[in-house]
C-alpha cells in the first residue's frame, strides 16, 4: 500500500523533475510519427520507385552476360547499380 500516493505532486516537485529531465515520454507517439512519414514517402515516391526498379530489372536482364565468370558479372552489375544511384 505504500506505493499508492495520497496527494498529487506539488508544482515545485514537478518543476524540479522537469529540470532534471524526468518527464513522461511516449514511445508510441514517436513510432506513429515515423510510420506516418514512411507512409507519406511511399505515397509520394512509390510509383516512381516501382517504375525505376522495373526498368532496372529489365535492364539487368537485357544486359545479362553469361560469360561464366561470376566475379566479372557481379562487378558489371554493381557498376550499373552504382551509376543508377542505389
Amino acid at each position: 500500500m505504500s506505493d499508492e500516493r495520497r496527494h498529487e505532486p506539488s508544482a515545485r516537485r514537478r518543476r524540479r523533475a522537469r529540470e532534471q529531465g524526468r518527464v513522461a515520454k511516449s514511445h508510441d507517439l514517436t513510432a506513429a510519427a515515423a510510420l506516418l512519414v514512411s507512409l507519406a514517402a511511399v505515397w509520394m515516391f512509390g510509383g516512381q520507385l516501382w517504375q525505376f526498379l522495373g526498368e532496372l530489372g529489365s535492364d539487368a536482364l537485357r544486359h545479362a552476360d553469361v560469360s561464366g565468370n561470376a566475379e566479372a558479372d557481379f562487378v558489371a552489375n554493381w557498376r550499373r547499380l552504382t551509376i543508377a544511384g542505389l
